[in-house]
């Protein structure tokens, strides 16, 4: 268990190191070809550069959609644990209730 706790752990963290590379990578390649002399309608670096600019568009609304979902995870569990806090558990042993009157 604790192995596939470490392993999960370690992919996680690839992905993480992955995903920021692209995103540095991206960057760097747009600014370092921004004055490029475009060769025409077929133009690689044109194609690459258009690639990392929809890289970095994607990455960006990955990112908002992640701390979308934690704010909602994160409410919902105060939330529920207010409801929990606030609501008293009405049982029949709670109330004292005699069942065999």
């Amino acid at each position: 268990m604790l192995q596939n706790i470490k392993s999960k752990r370690i992919t996680a963290w690839i992905a993480l190191i992955a995903v920021v590379c692209v995103m540095l990578f991206s960057v760097f390649f747009i600014s370092q070809h921004a004055d490029h002399e475009c060769t025409g309608t077929e133009c690689p670096i044109c194609a690459v550069m258009e690639q990392c600019g929809n890289n970095i568009k994607n990455i960006g609304t990955i990112i908002v959609a992640i701390v979308v979902a934690f704010f909602l995870c994160v409410s919902s569990q105060k939330s529920v644990q207010f409801v929990f806090a606030v609501c008293p558990d009405y049982s029949l042993i709670s109330q004292k209730i005699r069942m065999n009157n």
